[in-house]
């Protein structure tokens, strides 16, 4: 059984994704961002409202760093994967506060993501490393979270434990990040003086890193010329930094025009970095003088190891977990799931002249009936009655002791519709094809020449595209729009019949691309011949969509599979010399449901 929360995906996902500004897609094996996109996996249908909600607290991570996040700048630094670890949680906590002030529902969802993340005993892991990352991070989550707190208390007894003094060097900079941290070039400059803080650390104890001396002094600072650019297609992803940074040495990035004592935060944050634990005598691990302050050797080349490690040795940060957390959802089901089609290029060929000539006979017929139809829906009639005008022609009637001698006016019923058709083109249709062709022109040429409704049209399956870009998804599962809402009438309706019918995943695309539309009503047409590749699907997104206002209707082409879907509210042609009145019955049955709302 379908969950009201999963069906309803689609259309939150389209509606979040207008509102950020980005574009979502459902479907395919991964979820994943691309740094201007954002794609989830097919979930479960029968998902509960704790996947839900990881998949809406994704979306709005991802638009978050989307939209607030300079890719290019952060792979430009060059950083160690230490380096982009921690940048990594610096620019989550940035990012997520920039959307969470804006949107209080996106607040809401962090919040509930960030408690979901840390649902376990961080301080199990009591490796001096691994205690390091996970005190930062649950630090920086703490200032939004402030539940947070007795966790992060508990992770700062540990580390003062297995490392004394070194919580107390990074704690100002972690407050610092609270306060100053604005951009991505804040976060990236915070990355580096957590990185050089804990280099200062190590050398008080004797531990000299390699990149020490050159990273004492270093301050990221973009070259000339770049400027953040936020959702660029050309940005690259986190994970294009990610494998960029692992061939890169610190040591290998670019030194600007160093400002470092330039603000007075960079000022406190320098005055913290050399401030270190008791020194150790000689350069050695645990002087007879300070052995209750230095930590032990083991500690101390724990931490210098952190320093250098790869990212398969470091934890996952809350993307890779979230992502992970999808993936394997969407990984163990075998059965019904939510897929949203992709628009993919067509070649698009006009009709040929005897396609032309035998649409315009339908259009014709049918313009000729709508305008019937329609005057006796709009024209504003009046009547007669006992106040209003009065009418000469009806004086005669006082004779007859009736005062019914003026006129009134009648109601106006206009029409304020949006009208998609969907065109099966799969391979099954075969000669039907060119049926399918006509009947979509002639629909949509009738229907434009109709004021007060807005026409569009979409074949499925559509072009292949970039099989690459649908993770060893299904390729077919595309749509080719034909005519969009808004586009001037042409004649490029002609169809080819190739692939499978999938018309769940077409159907959630019309549904995510009109549902933004202003008009009242909504109407949706299906031209298909046979059933569709997952009936149950199918069924899912017809439920859907009648719960969220749309008006569906079906044309069957030869067979009348279609009735199943929509019982009451479908035709069957079976000759084309039935087009007219089958459509007419159809168009007129919409128009009366749209106007009257039935």
């Amino acid at each position: 059984m379908a969950s009201p929360f999963i069906s309803s995906l689609p259309l939150v996902a389209s509606a979040l994704g207008r509102r950020y500004g980005v574009r979502v897609s459902i479907g395919g094996e991964k979820a994943f961002s691309d740094g201007r996109d954002i794609f989830l996996p097919s979930l479960p249908l029968d998902s509960n409202q704790d996947l839900v909600r990881l998949a809406r607290g994704y979306l709005d991570h991802e638009a978050a760093h989307i939209r607030e996040t300079d890719f290019k700048l952060a792979k430009k630094a060059g950083l160690t994967p230490f380096e982009l670890h921690v940048w990594n949680s610096i620019e989550d906590f940035r990012v997520e506060k920039i959307l969470g002030n804006q949107y209080v529902g996106c607040k809401a969802n962090f919040e509930w993501l960030i408690l979901k993340f840390f649902d376990h005993d961080l301080e199990e892991d009591s490796a001096p490393d691994r205690l390091t990352l996970n005190w930062i991070l649950v630090k920086l989550r703490s200032f939004s979270v402030p539940e947070l707190e007795p966790r992060v208390m508990g992770l700062q007894s540990l580390l003062d434990d297995a490392l004394p003094g070194l919580s107390a060097k990074l704690s100002p900079i972690l407050g610092d990040i609270q306060s100053y941290c604005q951009s991505t070039r804040d976060s990236l400059d915070f990355a580096g003086k957590i990185r050089r803080a804990i280099d200062g650390y190590l050398k008080d104890l004797g531990l000299d890193t390699p990149a020490y001396e050159a990273l004492k002094n270093f301050q990221f600072e973009p070259g000339t010329g770049e400027k953040a650019v936020t959702g660029e297609a050309s940005s690259p992803s986190r994970r294009e930094a990610e494998r960029d940074s692992t061939d890169e040495s610190p040591g290998q990035r670019t030194d600007g025009d160093s400002s470092g004592d330039s603000s007075e935060r960079d000022r406190g944050c320098q005055a913290h970095e050399d401030k270190g634990p008791a020194e150790a005598k000689d350069g050695r691990l645990g002087s007879e003088e300070n052995t209750d302050n230095n930590p032990s050797a083991g500690s101390a080349s724990r931490l210098k190891s952190l320093l250098e490690a790869d990212m398969e040795n470091l934890p996952p940060s809350l993307d890779t977990w979230l992502e992970q957390s999808l993936n394997k959802v969407s990984a163990e089901n075998d059965y019904d799931s939510i897929m949203v089609a992709r628009a993919a290029p067509l070649a698009l060929e006009e009709l040929s002249r005897d396609q032309i000539l035998e649409s315009r006979k339908v259009t014709l017929l049918l313009s000729s009936k709508l305008q019937s139809l329609l005057q006796s829906l709009t024209v504003k009639h009046t009547l007669p009655g006992c106040h209003g005008r009065l009418d000469t022609n009806l004086v005669h009637k006082l004779s007859l002791n009736s005062p019914k001698v003026f006129r009134r006016g009648g109601a106006r019923m206009g029409l304020d519709a949006a009208v998609h058709i969907l065109i099966d083109t799969s391979g099954s249709m075969g000669n039907l094809t060119k049926l399918a062709s006509v009947t979509a022109y002639s629909l949509c040429r009738s229907l434009t020449a109709v004021p007060g409704i807005n026409v569009a049209a979409t074949a499925f399956p559509g072009g292949l595209g970039n099989p690459a870009s649908y993770l060893n998804g299904d390729c077919w599962a595309t749509v080719t729009p034909l005519l969009r809402h808004g586009e001037a009438m042409h004649r490029r309706f002609q169809l080819h019949p190739s692939g499978t019918t999938p018309m769940a995943e077409a159907l959630w695309w019309v549904l995510q691309e009109m549902n933004p539309l202003k008009e009242s009503r909504k109407l949706v047409f299906i031209v298909t011949d046979g059933e569709p590749d997952s009936m149950s699907d199918t069924r899912t997104a017809v439920q859907e969509a009648k719960r969220a206002g749309f008006e569906l209707f079906g044309l069957g082409l030869g067979a009348n599979s279609v009735s199943d879907l929509l019982p009451g509210r479908s035709e069957v042609i079976t000759d084309c010399m039935d087009l007219p009145g089958k459509l007419f019955r159809l168009l007129g049955r919409a128009m009366r449901y749209a106007s009257y709302g039935g």
